[in-house]
Parts: structure tokens; sequence; C-alpha cells
């Protein structure tokens, strides 16, 4: 029976902006090693743990385990580049969960494990995690957005 492993990335995107419209994402990691006996892929679902910045182990069973939402289009373990950032655009249910005056909790599991299959071997994915702060190579989230309008002031008429 093969590992399996779930890998949570929050990321504090408070700093977007309560009522600003996101329009596009794309969510980054360096991948140090893979190891991939399998030919699996790498998906990418919202989860929920309770926290922004920390995750306990009760967050590894609170996902959804059977088809969740996929939120990137999967990636084959084989595609991915080792020793360097790896970015993955979001798609219009990952655009869409982008918490802008929160935490985004974005979290990679492997096909197997989303497809509720049985691994035949051992697949590691090992990343610069957030753990690993100061970096250049901190996972990241890009987000392009048009900020809420502003609110109050004095309205000017011309003539």
């Amino acid at each position: 029976a093969g590992l399996c492993n779930r890998l949570f990335t929050p990321k504090d995107t408070s700093g977007i902006g309560d009522g600003a419209t996101v329009t596009a994402g794309t969510d980054k990691f360096y991948v140090n090693t893979v190891t991939n006996p399998n030919s699996i892929s790498l998906a990418a679902a919202i989860t929920t743990q309770a926290s922004g910045t920390d995750v306990v182990l009760a967050d590894y069973g609170a996902v959804t385990v059977n088809s969740p939402t996929e939120i990137i289009a999967r990636v084959a373990f084989s595609a991915l580049t080792t020793t360097a950032m790896n970015s993955f655009a979001l798609d219009a249910d990952g655009i869409a969960a982008v918490q802008v005056a929160g935490t985004t909790k974005i979290g990679y599991r492997t096909s197997p494990d989303i497809d509720n299959s049985a691994a035949t071997g051992d697949n590691y994915l090992n990343i610069k995690g957030p753990a690993e702060t100061g970096t250049t190579n901190d996972p990241q989230l890009d987000v392009t957005y048009t900020p809420a309008p502003p609110t109050g002031g004095i309205p000017f008429i011309g003539y």
C-alpha cells in the first residue's frame, strides 16, 4: 500500500481588501524533489483547517475526501520541475475561493487520494514550505484583482 500525503498551503490574502474583485490567480511553490513510481498527478482544492497559520492532525481528515472541487488543472508528477518554483493557474473555482479579506487555504493532494484509488507505491513531493519564511522560494499566491471602489468622501461635480 502506498502512502497518502496532503499538503496545506494557506496564504494570507487579507491585504487584497474587502470588496475587491479577483480576476486571476497563480499558486506557486518551490519543488525540491519528486519521487514518482506510479505516474500520478498533483491536484489542488480549497481546505478547511481552522487556522490560517497552523495545521493540526485533525485537519488531515477534515477535507472533502472523494471528488472535491478541484481548483487547478491536474499536473503529472513527471511534469513538475525540481529545484525550481512551479506555477499553477487557478481555475474559476480557485479564483472564486480567494479570500480577499482573510486567508486563502489551498491544499494539494495526489490523484489517487482525490479519486479514492489505491496507490501502488510511495509517491513523494518535497517542497519548500511556509515554515521556510524569509527565502526567495516561499510559497506564493499571485493574484490579479480590481480594488473595491472608494466609499465616502465628497462627490465632485464639474461644469
